[in-house]
């Protein structure tokens, strides 16, 4: 992916946006997939490991800011957040119960 040419924006302003573009790109396919699986927290929790363990392995060949691991720490951010509000809402009454 190339950094398109911003008039007057400064390169490392661009690259930020570049890189943002990219966690933002995993974060957006993360909670389309979260939809795919219908919010399944098991599925979730075993994504998040396998996401995790992918970071991990990133990191062994890749510097911070690698366009791979910042869209897979998009995704996983997408799914953690999914899961954070399946988890807590398990805990709190339904609507129909607290009626």
């Amino acid at each position: 992916m190339s950094v398109p040419d911003f008039a007057g924006v400064p390169p490392a302003a661009q690259k930020e946006l570049l890189r943002e573009r990219q966690r933002a790109g995993g974060y957006d396919e993360g909670w389309k997939w979260v939809w795919q699986v219908n919010g399944d927290p098991e599925t979730l929790r075993q994504k998040v490991a396998e996401i995790t363990a992918r970071i991990d392995n990133l990191a062994e060949r890749m510097p911070p800011g690698a366009g791979p691991r910042l869209y897979q720490e998009g995704f996983l951010r997408a799914v953690t957040t999914a899961l954070g509000y399946i988890e807590e809402a398990a805990g709190q009454p339904t609507e129909q119960e607290a009626s």
